[in-house]
């Protein structure tokens, strides 16, 4: 994490891109790791798996921008990003909580 500030010229922009596909190769790792297994499971269920890696991604890639995006504004910002802050931060609580439900 110690990259995504850039010798203190500010948060690197690509930083939630880079979390996001660091992501991906993880998660894309763990399936083609149960692949492998004598277990083979159905479209529809693989379908789904896709479905959820990808809003997952999705979700990373949204909640990382916020992250980076909040940084460069400066402290004491107002009522406005006080109240956005919150928002993002129940909104990413309630994703996380509805992708645990499936």
């Amino acid at each position: 994490m110690a990259e995504v500030v850039d010798h203190g010229h500010g948060v690197d922009g690509t930083a939630p891109l880079v979390a996001v596909l660091l992501l991906l190769c993880g998660e894309l790792t763990a399936w083609s790791l149960a692949e492998r297994g004598r277990l083979r499971v159905s479209d529809s269920v693989q379908g789904n798996r896709a479905l959820a890696v990808a809003a997952l991604a999705i979700a990373g890639l949204l909640a990382a921008g916020l992250v980076v995006a909040m940084s460069g504004v400066q402290p004491g910002g107002g009522l406005i990003w006080t109240f956005l802050g919150v928002a993002a931060a129940v909104a990413a609580v309630g994703g996380a909580a509805a992708l645990a439900r499936r």
